[in-house]
């Protein structure tokens, strides 16, 4: 028995272009689904970086050095001090990418400032809250500090 062996061995254009577009509809899904994540993870880092500021907030207060968290829709700004001044060289301001906002903010004077030594949330009022917006997904986190100065995450 003879078997034939097929000298010209190889693959042909179509298959090449059917291998290129295969890859290319991977690629675009894995493209799409890493930029939801990627929105994700940037809601939940600036909703933990905001808490963090505030118990830097807090912790230099009960220090002895007067501090407190200013909020707007587009920033939240670390100042000296019981009342904002924006010219201050001294303010540490971060600002949100355009995709993120701070909504509803629930504070006096859109301000979280604490009682020297205690910690305490000074002018407290239930709810004492604000909420982090993402306006491309929809998706949000409530952020609530209650009368001792504790920070949650929703």
């Amino acid at each position: 028995m003879k078997i034939k062996i097929n000298k010209n061995r190889g693959v042909t254009m179509v298959e090449v272009v059917l291998v290129m577009s295969f890859m290319a509809v991977l690629f675009g899904i894995s493209i799409l689904s890493f930029s939801n994540l990627e929105r994700k993870n940037q809601l939940e880092l600036f909703a933990t970086e905001i808490k963090s500021t505030i118990y830097q907030a807090k912790s230099q207060t009960i220090n002895g050095i007067q501090s407190a968290l200013y909020l707007d829709s587009s920033r939240y700004v670390l100042f000296r001090g019981e009342t904002f001044s924006p010219t201050d060289p001294e303010n540490q301001e971060k600002t949100l990418p355009s995709t993120l906002q701070i909504v509803d903010i629930n504070l006096p004077n859109q301000t979280a400032t604490f009682v020297k030594v205690s910690g305490y949330l000074n002018n407290y009022s239930s709810p004492s809250n604000f909420t982090l917006r993402d306006i491309t997904t929809g998706q949000s986190k409530l952020i609530s500090i209650n009368k001792l100065g504790i920070v949650n995450i929703e």
